[in-house]
């Protein structure tokens, strides 16, 4: 079993990129080397890292989790609110991860009153700040845990109650997560033939070495998926298949259309109630 260590990330500057933050995840890999544990880290652009490891062909490691903070995933894509959110990622519980803006909170209204004082100064207020911050935190620390385990309860009865819904309704699953009902080789093999076929019959504007490209491909997957007659137009096969495949397409852009129509509600509902928000893209 898994030791879950969740850490937040401060915000780096974007002059600085990626350097700052991948470096912190290196070096928490290494301390956490030989030991039993997993590392949870909640970044404000947690995606864009992501997406950086899996263009380098590192891969996110097998220990650790990203995700982005419960109020800055607001400003992010519908798709990485869905991927990278910490309400929808296993092992982060309650977390919001913004631990740290709460900090910059506090000490933000010391800003007017160190501007005017000399560094040595302005150090050793916000030194005692800091410290009464520490304090006040560690006494409340048990009046938090006991609210917080009071709000885990209440949604662990809801999440019960959505779960046995889920269960009972009358939509087959595969509806909902979109995946293909037709083979890919069957796709590809319909794809081919209508193109082997509008090549023969001079439908479509043909150049040099297209219908032996073509014919070589067909070959290749007939004698993989073992066709011993290739599928005419007439044939059964070939018109339930090419049904199917148009009925598959047709489905995805509806839910295509769905996906995008829902994710330009939540922008523009998120732009009027955040007026000049940065949205990050993964």
């Amino acid at each position: 079993m898994y030791r879950n260590i969740c850490f937040h990330i401060l915000k780096i500057p974007s002059l600085t990129r990626l350097a700052y933050p991948l470096y912190v995840i290196d070096e928490l890999l290494q301390r956490c080397t030989k030991k039993n544990i997993h590392l949870r880290v909640v970044y404000d652009i947690a995606c864009v890292v992501a997406s950086h490891l899996n263009k380098s062909g590192e891969g996110i490691p097998p220990n650790i989790s990203l995700a982005v903070p419960a109020f800055h995933i607001y400003g992010h894509k519908l798709p990485c609110q869905i991927k990278y959110s910490t309400r929808r990622l296993s092992g982060f519980g309650l977390t919001d991860g913004e631990g740290m803006e709460r900090l910059w909170s506090f000490l933000r209204r010391f800003a007017r009153v160190t501007k005017e004082m000399t560094p040595s100064h302005r150090l050793d207020l916000l030194t005692d700040a800091l410290l009464h911050y520490g304090r006040r935190k560690s006494t409340d620390l048990a009046l938090n845990l006991l609210q917080k385990l009071d709000k885990a309860e209440k949604l662990s009865t809801l999440a019960e109650d959505i779960s046995s819904v889920i269960r009972e309704a009358p939509v087959a699953y595969k509806h909902i997560n979109g995946k293909d009902t037709v083979s890919k080789w069957k796709r590809d093999y319909i794809k081919e033939l209508i193109k082997f076929y509008n090549l023969k019959s001079g439908t479509c504007e043909a150049y040099m070495g297209d219908e032996t490209e073509t014919e070589n491909s067909l070959l290749n997957m007939e004698k993989k998926h073992r066709i011993e007659t290739r599928w005419k137009e007439s044939d059964l096969n070939f018109q339930c298949t090419l049904k199917d495949v148009d009925q598959e397409l047709r489905s995805q852009l509806i839910c295509r259309a769905g996906t995008e129509s829902r994710e330009r509600a939540v922008l523009l509902q998120l732009k009027r109630k955040y007026p000049g928000k940065v949205m990050w893209t993964s």
